[in-house]
Protein backbone atom coordinates (compact mmCIF):
# COMPACT_ATOMS: atom_id res chain seq x y z
CA UNK A 1 0.00 0.00 0.00
CA UNK A 2 1.10 3.83 -1.11
CA UNK A 3 1.97 5.64 1.73
CA UNK A 4 3.73 8.50 0.24
CA UNK A 5 4.61 9.56 -3.21
CA UNK A 6 5.65 12.56 -5.14
CA UNK A 7 6.33 12.80 -8.82
CA UNK A 8 7.93 16.52 -8.74
CA UNK A 9 6.77 16.85 -12.96
CA UNK A 10 3.52 17.03 -11.86
CA UNK A 11 3.73 19.96 -9.69
CA UNK A 12 4.40 23.76 -10.27
CA UNK A 13 7.88 24.89 -10.80
CA UNK A 14 8.91 25.84 -7.40
CA UNK A 15 7.65 23.02 -5.87
CA UNK A 16 9.79 20.80 -3.24
CA UNK A 17 7.09 19.30 -1.71
CA UNK A 18 8.15 19.72 1.93
CA UNK A 19 11.63 18.42 1.26
CA UNK A 20 13.97 20.26 3.32
CA UNK A 21 17.39 21.77 3.14
CA UNK A 22 20.05 21.23 5.85
CA UNK A 23 20.59 24.94 6.35
CA UNK A 24 16.94 25.10 8.07
CA UNK A 25 17.70 23.50 11.26
CA UNK A 26 17.73 19.86 9.73
CA UNK A 27 20.96 19.24 12.02
CA UNK A 28 23.03 20.17 14.35
CA UNK A 29 26.10 21.28 13.03
CA UNK A 30 27.13 24.43 13.20
CA UNK A 31 27.72 25.04 9.38
CA UNK A 32 25.04 27.54 8.17
CA UNK A 33 23.54 27.76 4.34
CA UNK A 34 25.13 24.45 3.85
CA UNK A 35 22.50 23.22 1.35
CA UNK A 36 19.35 24.82 -0.47
CA UNK A 37 16.82 22.22 -2.15
CA UNK A 38 14.72 23.63 -5.42
CA UNK A 39 12.77 22.24 -8.00
CA UNK A 40 14.41 22.07 -11.77
CA UNK A 41 12.87 20.72 -14.58
CA UNK A 42 10.56 18.85 -12.40
CA UNK A 43 13.31 17.28 -10.49
CA UNK A 44 14.50 18.38 -6.95
CA UNK A 45 17.54 19.51 -6.86
CA UNK A 46 19.95 19.86 -3.98
CA UNK A 47 22.84 22.14 -3.73
CA UNK A 48 25.20 21.26 -0.98
CA UNK A 49 28.15 23.59 -0.29
CA UNK A 50 29.95 22.02 2.51
CA UNK A 51 30.09 17.92 3.73
CA UNK A 52 26.92 16.55 5.15
CA UNK A 53 24.97 19.18 3.03
CA UNK A 54 21.76 17.33 1.87
CA UNK A 55 18.11 16.95 2.15
CA UNK A 56 15.05 15.54 4.25
CA UNK A 57 11.31 14.47 4.66
CA UNK A 58 9.38 12.98 7.04
CA UNK A 59 6.86 11.04 6.57
CA UNK A 60 3.91 9.22 8.91
CA UNK A 61 4.97 5.10 9.51
CA UNK A 62 3.31 2.73 11.89
CA UNK A 63 5.25 0.94 14.69
CA UNK A 64 6.26 -2.48 13.27
CA UNK A 65 5.01 -1.96 9.71
CA UNK A 66 8.00 -2.56 7.17
CA UNK A 67 8.58 0.27 4.31
CA UNK A 68 10.36 0.87 0.85
CA UNK A 69 11.88 3.63 0.04
CA UNK A 70 12.14 3.80 -3.48
CA UNK A 71 13.73 6.84 -5.88
CA UNK A 72 15.97 7.86 -8.80
CA UNK A 73 19.11 9.05 -7.86
CA UNK A 74 21.34 11.55 -10.15
CA UNK A 75 24.47 12.39 -8.55
CA UNK A 76 25.37 15.12 -11.36
CA UNK A 77 28.11 16.73 -9.65
CA UNK A 78 28.20 14.99 -5.96
CA UNK A 79 30.74 11.72 -5.56
CA UNK A 80 28.37 10.23 -3.15
CA UNK A 81 25.18 10.07 -1.17
CA UNK A 82 24.11 8.55 2.15
CA UNK A 83 20.61 7.43 1.92
CA UNK A 84 18.52 7.11 5.62
CA UNK A 85 15.53 6.43 6.96
CA UNK A 86 15.68 7.78 10.57
CA UNK A 87 13.19 7.56 13.78
CA UNK A 88 12.28 10.90 14.88
CA UNK A 89 9.45 13.00 16.91
CA UNK A 90 8.19 14.73 13.79
CA UNK A 91 10.52 17.54 14.29
CA UNK A 92 13.22 18.45 11.42
CA UNK A 93 16.13 17.96 13.54
CA UNK A 94 18.80 15.63 12.62
CA UNK A 95 18.72 13.45 15.51
CA UNK A 96 17.47 9.82 16.03
CA UNK A 97 17.47 6.25 15.98
CA UNK A 98 18.97 5.29 12.04
CA UNK A 99 16.78 2.15 10.93
CA UNK A 100 18.76 1.83 7.98
CA UNK A 101 21.27 3.15 5.25
CA UNK A 102 22.98 2.88 2.10
CA UNK A 103 25.89 4.49 0.26
CA UNK A 104 25.65 5.32 -3.36
CA UNK A 105 28.09 6.27 -5.78
CA UNK A 106 26.65 6.20 -8.99
CA UNK A 107 23.56 7.37 -10.58
CA UNK A 108 20.17 5.20 -10.47
CA UNK A 109 17.09 3.90 -9.13
CA UNK A 110 17.32 3.03 -5.74
CA UNK A 111 15.31 0.95 -2.94
CA UNK A 112 15.90 1.76 1.00
CA UNK A 113 13.96 -1.03 3.13
CA UNK A 114 13.45 -0.05 6.72
CA UNK A 115 10.99 -1.47 9.83
CA UNK A 116 9.53 1.87 11.45
CA UNK A 117 9.86 2.54 15.19
CA UNK A 118 7.76 5.73 15.61
CA UNK A 119 5.22 7.36 13.88
CA UNK A 120 7.34 9.25 12.14
CA UNK A 121 10.03 8.77 9.99
CA UNK A 122 12.92 11.21 8.48
CA UNK A 123 14.41 10.30 5.18
CA UNK A 124 17.36 11.54 4.42
CA UNK A 125 19.94 12.34 1.56
CA UNK A 126 23.20 13.64 3.32
CA UNK A 127 26.39 13.90 0.44
CA UNK A 128 30.09 12.59 2.08
CA UNK A 129 32.41 14.51 -0.22
CA UNK A 130 33.99 17.96 0.62
CA UNK A 131 33.66 21.11 -1.43
CA UNK A 132 29.78 22.21 -3.52
CA UNK A 133 28.32 19.66 -5.06
CA UNK A 134 24.62 18.88 -6.23
CA UNK A 135 22.65 16.16 -7.00
CA UNK A 136 18.84 14.91 -7.90
CA UNK A 137 15.88 12.66 -6.79
CA UNK A 138 12.72 12.09 -8.40
CA UNK A 139 9.98 9.86 -8.19
CA UNK A 140 10.28 9.30 -5.02
CA UNK A 141 7.69 6.58 -3.68
CA UNK A 142 7.77 5.11 -0.24
CA UNK A 143 5.01 1.62 -0.27
CA UNK A 144 4.25 -1.03 3.29
CA UNK A 145 5.52 -3.97 2.45
CA UNK A 146 3.70 -6.39 5.00
CA UNK A 147 0.12 -4.40 4.42
CA UNK A 148 -2.82 -5.81 5.69
CA UNK A 149 -5.48 -3.62 4.85
CA UNK A 150 -6.52 -3.24 0.61
CA UNK A 151 -7.91 -0.27 -1.37
CA UNK A 152 -9.95 -2.81 -3.98
CA UNK A 153 -12.70 -5.30 -4.13
CA UNK A 154 -13.33 -8.61 -5.74
CA UNK A 155 -16.78 -8.91 -6.96
CA UNK A 156 -18.41 -11.70 -7.02
CA UNK A 157 -20.24 -12.80 -10.40
CA UNK A 158 -24.03 -14.19 -9.73
CA UNK A 159 -24.89 -13.81 -13.81
CA UNK A 160 -23.38 -12.78 -17.20
CA UNK A 161 -25.49 -13.59 -20.27
CA UNK A 162 -25.01 -12.98 -24.06
CA UNK A 163 -28.19 -11.72 -25.59
CA UNK A 164 -28.99 -10.67 -29.38
CA UNK A 165 -29.85 -6.84 -30.36
CA UNK A 166 -33.22 -7.96 -29.57
CA UNK A 167 -32.74 -9.87 -25.71
CA UNK A 168 -33.37 -13.10 -26.55
CA UNK A 169 -30.61 -15.36 -24.60
CA UNK A 170 -27.64 -16.44 -27.15
CA UNK A 171 -27.15 -20.40 -26.56
CA UNK A 172 -24.37 -21.69 -24.36
CA UNK A 173 -23.52 -18.37 -23.62
CA UNK A 174 -25.43 -17.47 -20.54
CA UNK A 175 -23.99 -18.40 -16.57
CA UNK A 176 -26.28 -17.93 -13.39
CA UNK A 177 -24.09 -18.57 -9.85
CA UNK A 178 -26.77 -21.71 -8.67
CA UNK A 179 -25.98 -20.16 -4.77
CA UNK A 180 -28.19 -16.91 -6.24
CA UNK A 181 -31.48 -15.86 -6.92
CA UNK A 182 -30.75 -12.87 -9.55
CA UNK A 183 -34.17 -11.79 -10.96
CA UNK A 184 -33.18 -9.50 -13.17
CA UNK A 185 -31.93 -9.95 -16.87
CA UNK A 186 -32.14 -8.25 -20.37
CA UNK A 187 -31.96 -3.91 -20.00
CA UNK A 188 -31.69 -4.75 -15.98
CA UNK A 189 -35.59 -5.99 -15.80
CA UNK A 190 -37.21 -8.58 -13.87
CA UNK A 191 -37.42 -11.99 -16.13
CA UNK A 192 -40.91 -13.41 -16.69
CA UNK A 193 -39.96 -17.18 -16.51
CA UNK A 194 -42.81 -18.94 -15.08
CA UNK A 195 -45.10 -18.34 -17.91
CA UNK A 196 -42.55 -18.08 -21.09
CA UNK A 197 -39.40 -19.89 -19.59
CA UNK A 198 -35.89 -18.34 -18.37
CA UNK A 199 -35.18 -15.50 -20.68
CA UNK A 200 -37.98 -15.24 -23.01
CA UNK A 201 -40.14 -12.43 -21.56
CA UNK A 202 -39.42 -9.56 -19.28
CA UNK A 203 -41.89 -7.31 -17.25
CA UNK A 204 -41.30 -3.97 -18.53
CA UNK A 205 -43.59 -2.40 -15.60
CA UNK A 206 -46.27 -1.03 -18.16
CA UNK A 207 -46.32 -4.34 -20.54
CA UNK A 208 -44.24 -7.82 -20.91
CA UNK A 209 -41.72 -7.95 -23.41
CA UNK A 210 -40.96 -11.19 -25.35
CA UNK A 211 -37.36 -11.30 -26.37
CA UNK A 212 -38.10 -14.04 -28.83
CA UNK A 213 -39.86 -12.34 -31.13
CA UNK A 214 -38.82 -8.36 -30.50
CA UNK A 215 -42.66 -7.65 -29.53
CA UNK A 216 -44.72 -6.60 -26.84
CA UNK A 217 -47.52 -8.67 -25.93
CA UNK A 218 -49.77 -5.91 -25.30
CA UNK A 219 -50.53 -2.64 -27.20
CA UNK A 220 -49.04 0.84 -26.18
CA UNK A 221 -50.68 2.60 -23.93
CA UNK A 222 -49.60 5.61 -25.37
CA UNK A 223 -50.11 4.39 -29.32
CA UNK A 224 -52.05 7.48 -30.29
CA UNK A 225 -48.93 9.56 -29.91
CA UNK A 226 -47.04 7.57 -32.26
CA UNK A 227 -49.85 6.66 -35.24
CA UNK A 228 -46.54 5.56 -37.55
CA UNK A 229 -45.25 2.78 -35.65
CA UNK A 230 -46.80 -0.44 -34.94
CA UNK A 231 -48.07 -0.74 -31.19
CA UNK A 232 -46.46 -4.04 -30.73
CA UNK A 233 -43.12 -2.96 -31.81
CA UNK A 234 -40.24 -2.49 -29.88
CA UNK A 235 -37.76 0.65 -29.79
CA UNK A 236 -39.05 1.13 -33.10
CA UNK A 237 -37.12 -1.89 -34.18
CA UNK A 238 -33.91 -0.41 -33.92
CA UNK A 239 -32.89 -1.53 -30.45
CA UNK A 240 -29.03 -1.22 -31.48
CA UNK A 241 -29.92 2.92 -30.98
CA UNK A 242 -33.01 3.24 -29.05
CA UNK A 243 -34.27 1.91 -25.48
CA UNK A 244 -37.04 1.85 -23.57
CA UNK A 245 -36.87 2.02 -19.60
CA UNK A 246 -40.82 0.99 -18.78
CA UNK A 247 -42.22 -0.23 -21.98
CA UNK A 248 -43.90 3.19 -22.93
CA UNK A 249 -42.72 4.75 -26.36
CA UNK A 250 -41.89 8.18 -25.02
Amino acid sequence: METYAADFKTETSNFTGGWSAYNNGVNTKTQVNESTVTNDNGRLKTNATATNGGNGYIINTLVGKAYTFTFDLNLATTAGIYVNARATNGSNIYTGTNLAQIYLSTSGTYTLAFTATTTTTQLLFDKNSYGASYFYIDNARVEETNATTFNYFVSDVVTANDYSPFGALLAGRSYTDPNTSYRLGFNGKEKYKETYGEGNAYDFVARIYDSRLGRWLSLDPLQAKYPHLSPFNYCANKPIFDIDSDGKRI
